[in-house]
């Protein structure tokens, strides 16, 4: 990797953890009335108007944004990073963050005990650590893998139809690719995000 990538890799690292532990109130999207104070979008992309607008909310402000709702909703507890699992995969996948940075970011931002945090329902993987065929209802809202907009919505169904390999993991988390019935959209989970 060169250093022209490292560089670039540093500054959207940066940047990405800014934006994550920035208060909503505080951010150039809440003071141009494009959000709320909870991060709710007030008003779409295509509505903005002026050059500073459309630089307080752009893809990877939006990425940032629906990570830190997905954050905010989870409840605290020993399967709280699983249960953002897939978002964080997004993020490792957008930056090229290493779980060695994610885990450190996490710990630092969220204060987490990553020796109590990581307990992984298995009872969805067969002994290969594939994700076994059936139908499953999603327990969290989670982002599409094209544009990485909450669009899979908690109570939706994926159907799988054939053991799933993990796609990647993300601090000792597998995470897989799965369609979502009602978008017919790639998303990531990983066990925690679905139940039967």
């Amino acid at each position: 990797m060169g250093l022209i990538s490292r560089t670039a890799d540093l500054y959207y690292t940066f940047r990405f953890l800014k934006i994550l532990v920035t208060p909503w109130e505080e951010m150039d999207a809440f003071k141009h009335g494009i959000i709320d104070r909870d991060g709710t979008v007030l008003r779409k992309s295509s509505e903005l108007k002026t050059d500073a607008e459309r630089s307080s909310y752009t893809t990877f402000h939006r990425l940032v944004f629906n990570l830190k709702k997905l954050l905010n909703k989870v409840p605290l507890g020993k399967t709280r990073i699983a249960s953002y699992a897939a978002a964080l995969y997004l993020l490792k996948e957008e930056t090229g963050m290493s779980d060695k940075g994610i885990r450190a970011m996490l710990e630092k931002i969220e204060g987490i005990d990553f020796d109590l945090a990581l307990q992984e329902n298995t009872w969805f993987l067969n002994d290969k650590g594939y994700l076994q065929p059936g139908t499953y209802s999603l327990r969290n809202n989670l982002p599409l893998l094209s544009t990485g907009e909450v669009r899979a919505h908690s109570g939706t169904k994926i159907d799988v139809t054939e053991a799933v390999s993990p796609a990647g993991s993300i601090i000792g988390i597998p995470v897989f690719h799965v369609k979502h019935r009602n978008t017919q959209q790639l998303i990531c989970i990983t066990t925690e995000d679905i139940t039967r």
